[in-house]
């Protein structure tokens, strides 16, 4: 039986007899467990409740794989996004040494140099 199918039954089931819901005969302050049991037994529900059981399993059961997927997503989405973070860092280290290595190497001023950047900043 398919989720539509178990909710027309538990409308159809509740049309055809809505008293069964009504809670006024509940006994307000129950003195003993026996009241509660008659009151119980003046309403039948065991039939009604059922399907919604039913429903309420089918629920959880399809949050319960929806959730491990979702983790499952998340833990690939992690392991892609440590491995772009090594990848660049890796990709940075490899530009700086074949800088170095084809001869560029920083500028270096000569002492009183007049042309330093600071004094053109100031300039």
């Amino acid at each position: 039986m398919h989720n539509a199918q178990l909710v027309e039954a538990i409308m159809r089931d509740y049309s055809a007899d809505p008293h069964r819901l009504r809670l006024d005969p509940l006994p307000l302050l129950p003195r003993t467990m026996s009241d509660v049991a008659r009151w119980s037994d003046d309403y039948h529900l065991a039939d009604l409740l059922a399907p919604c059981q039913k429903l309420a399993d089918r629920q959880q059961e399809r949050m319960s794989t929806r959730l491990e997927t979702s983790e499952a997503q998340s833990a690939r989405a992690d392991e892609a996004l440590v491995g772009l973070g090594l990848a660049s860092s890796l990709a940075g280290l490899l530009s700086g040494y074949s800088r170095r290595g084809a001869g560029s190497q920083p500028l270096q001023q000569e002492p009183g140099d007049d042309t330093s950047d600071t004094k053109r900043r100031n300039t």
